[in-house]
């Protein structure tokens, strides 16, 4: 992310399987036959959805298993399904589901983790002011799915931010640093990149949501030299490293700017770190070391996972290019839906390795052996800190043109750090 560079990459199919048995009931012989929720259901949780406002509601889950987390996938009305990770209050999980008017039906079903496991509970389905819903006829039954996420036993959250703040207000300046203008004091111009938005701590382009997401947008504007602005921050912290013979884990659940095409052209998102030397250097790029956890360029689905290390040019990490890896042709596209993205930081295996997952799935690794020692270790024997950003333009993408889109969100509903030893 720190300079320019073009990738070319080979393209990598991703599968994702779910595993469900539906369960089918004549709703003509309800007379005679009667639904039964699957057993997983009816003791590992129950569920209801209680009223807010005259436009709001909240779906609970509410969970007699020790989950470690618990999904609601959700439709208004027939509408577009919406996927939420669920925020816990003390053992109930809850959802807000806003804009509803009275007789608005609410159908949904949860995903939640047991064991190491996720399940499928059956669907769901409430009229706006009910605080009972029933089950509908039709759905997934409460069946074990095959985790392909990498397992939840094992790891500690080290550090999160759910985001979970009112809504239009900005971060806590405890946990992040709002980086502001085209560049750090004293470092390179565009933030070495080419990029032309001025990033900003505006609420326009850096804010809570109110339903659990943090919002980042670019944004045309005619106030700024450059007529872009964007949003860039970065945790206060930059001591996130796995202890000496331990693991580390930084994950977050993302969705890109939903813009393809000639409307996307010039659109960089991207989940990051850079090694915490850096700070007090911004000349000692790519020594320090970057890993970029995720970057997607001008709304093509494809995710790029890169290791910076070394000198640049060339050096033992190919720079500018990095040592990089690709995940494309995803579904649900990057854009159109929420994933989620790992990297994890293993010094417990010889060689070290930094490993790349998309939705649990490992399609990127790099070995220490891959470079020389000295260069391994200034590029990782340090604390990271973690940036999240939204711009526009540099090397990598192109500039932006009269067709891009403004104001699109990327949205980030979690950003966690997980240490096992």
């Amino acid at each position: 992310m720190l300079q320019s560079r073009v990738k070319t990459q080979s393209r990598v199919l991703y599968f994702r399987w779910y595993f469900a048995i539906m369960a089918v009931i004549m709703v003509g012989l309800a007379s005679f036959l009667t639904y039964q929720p699957a057993q997983a259901q009816s003791t590992d949780f129950s569920q209801q959805v209680v009223t807010v406002s005259a436009t709001s509601a909240k779906i609970r889950f509410i969970s007699n298993v020790a989950s470690i987390w618990v999904d609601v996938h959700y439709k208004v009305n027939n509408g577009g399904q919406q996927n939420f990770r669920m925020t816990n209050n003390a053992g109930t999980w809850e959802q807000l589901v806003s804009g509803l008017t009275n007789g608005a039906v609410i159908t949904y079903f949860f995903t939640y983790e047991k064991n190491g496991l996720a399940y499928d509970s059956a669907w769901f389905n409430a009229t706006f002011g009910s605080s009972t819903p029933t089950a509908t006829p039709v759905g997934p039954t409460a069946t074990p799915v095959a985790p392909t996420a990498t397992p939840v036993s094992g790891w500690t959250l080290q550090w999160s931010d759910e985001f979970n703040a009112a809504a239009n207000t900005g971060l806590n300046t405890n946990q992040w640093i709002y980086d502001i203008g085209h560049s750090y004091p004293g470092g390179a111009a565009n933030w070495g990149t080419g990029e032309i938005a001025y990033h900003t701590n505006s609420t326009a382009n850096v804010y809570h949501d109110g339903t659990g997401n943090l919002i980042i947008k670019t944004i045309r504007t005619n106030t700024v030299d450059t007529g872009w602005t964007g949003g860039r921050v970065e945790t206060q912290r930059s001591d996130f490293q796995p202890s000496a013979n331990g693991k580390m884990a930084v994950e977050g659940r993302l969705q890109l700017p939903n813009v393809t095409g000639a409307a996307a052209q010039g659109i960089w998102p991207a989940f990051w770190m850079l090694g915490a030397p850096f700070r007090p250097d911004h000349a000692n790029w790519p020594g320090a070391g970057e890993i970029d956890i995720l970057e997607s360029v001008n709304g093509t689905n494809v995710e790029y996972g890169t290791f910076h290390c070394g000198v640049t040019p060339g050096g033992p990490c190919n720079e500018t290019n990095g040592i990089g890896g690709t995940k494309s042709n995803v579904s649900p596209s990057l854009q159109a839906a929420f994933h989620t993205y790992r990297i994890e930081f293993d010094k417990s295996v010889s060689p070290q390795q930094i490993r790349w997952y998309l939705d649990g799935v490992n399609f990127h690794t790099v070995n220490a052996n891959q470079v020389d020692a000295t260069t391994w270790n200034n590029a990782t024997n340090h604390g990271f800190f973690i940036i999240l950003n939204n711009t526009v333009g540099g090397g990598w993408p192109g500039n932006p043109t009269a067709n891009t889109a403004s104001g699109v969100p990327f949205l980030i509903d979690y950003v966690r750090v997980y240490y096992s030893n």
